[in-house]
């Protein structure tokens, strides 16, 4: 019977590890995980997009107020803040008890996926809040972009934000149930801009209507991959009888990134979210 030689413990030769930069950039390498350096916030404030170093991006007449790699697409939710001062919007978490939890938000994503990575005490209790508040909250997104310098030249580690979309600015981005083609202020919301965007670049290319349908999957891939530049427009909404005004974040696709050819394209049915 053949045997096999067993190596002490301490005589082990143990491979080194790969590094953490290594590792990281493997992974960047293959579109699983985002590259790019730290994380930050770009928020809207009275009309402005600001990053949280202070850069600030205004709507502009003559064009958008900045231009923006889409690293990935909204991740979509329900949330609540939870105040003790509930003439601000708030709901007060001691109404269930949890005064502890005020001063958070506390969130239901629609994805599955989303809510186990997201889990903790307090998105736990979302379903009792909603329950005692009698609605589900306000719908936003969370997506991440770079930002594209002035020059257009980027290098992969500019720093990555994530931007908050409001309900009307989702509806601008996917459309709603009511309408899905048409965003909350345009007339085309951005998938349905970025699908075209896709159809005229493949029509130029001399495409038949299978490659312009390709074009689109391929599209949706891309964007799902980080692989879709946008202009940025902030755009004006008013409610029916023109007694209020907000801002909506609008993106128009400039740049689609050809689908690697290892990676695999989305297929009908198939989501970019």
């Amino acid at each position: 019977m053949a045997t096999r030689t067993t190596i002490a413990p301490d005589k082990a030769v143990v491979p080194a590890s790969m590094s953490h930069e290594d590792l990281m950039g493997l992974l960047g390498q293959t579109g699983a995980i985002a590259t790019g350096g730290e994380f930050h916030r770009l928020t809207l404030k009275g009309g402005l997009l600001e990053t949280d170093e202070g850069d600030i991006f205004p709507p502009r007449k003559d064009g958008p107020a900045l231009t923006v790699r889409i690293v990935s697409p909204p991740v979509m939710y329900n949330a609540f803040f939870l105040s003790a001062d509930e003439g601000n919007g708030g709901f007060d978490a001691g109404r269930i008890g949890r005064p502890d939890l005020n001063g958070r938000f506390v969130k239901k994503y629609d994805d599955p996926a989303e809510q186990a990575k997201n889990a903790s005490p307090t998105n736990d209790v979302f379903d009792d809040i909603a329950q005692a508040a009698g609605k589900r909250g306000d719908f936003k997104g969370d997506l991440q972009v770079q930002i594209v310098p002035d020059d257009g030249n980027m290098t992969g580690e500019e720093t990555i934000y994530t931007l908050t979309l409001s309900t009307t600015s989702i509806f601008e981005w996917r459309g709603s149930s009511k309408n899905p083609s048409a965003g909350s202020v345009s007339d085309e919301n951005f998938i349905v801009k970025l699908a075209r965007f896709a159809v005229k670049k493949a029509v130029e290319a001399g495409a038949d209507e299978t490659g312009q349908r390709t074009a689109v999957l391929n599209a949706m891939t891309s964007l799902r991959l980080g692989g879709v530049i946008a202009d940025v427009y902030l755009l004006r909404a008013q409610n029916p009888d023109k007694t209020r005004t907000w801002t909506v974040i609008s993106f128009d696709p400039v740049h689609i990134e050809p689908v690697d050819g290892g990676a695999p394209a989305l297929s009908p049915g198939d989501t970019p979210f």
